[in-house]
């Protein structure tokens, strides 16, 4: 259905934002947005204890990935400066 999908999570020192962005063509964003939003909807009344630890060792492995080498610390420092400051 869709050719690209991926969920963010936009964290700030009072409020915060959670989405997904999907790339699909026009003929089938029917079809896409029919099997999104009912799991968006699930989110809303809580995750399984499965899907928590699948989340938690897929957000350690971003994070030490994202902090391979100089450049990226430096900007993930700045980022965590702007946003908790």
């Amino acid at each position: 259905v869709a050719s690209s999908v991926a969920a963010f999570n936009l964290s700030y020192s009072d409020t915060g934002l959670f989405g997904m962005v999907a790339t699909a063509p026009d003929n089938k964003l029917d079809d896409l947005m029919w099997y999104a939003m009912p799991n968006f909807v699930r989110l809303a009344h809580g995750i399984s204890e499965e899907e928590l630890v699948r989340a938690k060792i897929t957000l350690k492995a971003r994070i030490l990935s994202s902090l391979d080498g100089d450049i990226a610390t430096g900007e993930e420092m700045a980022r965590q400066m702007q946003t908790i400051g």
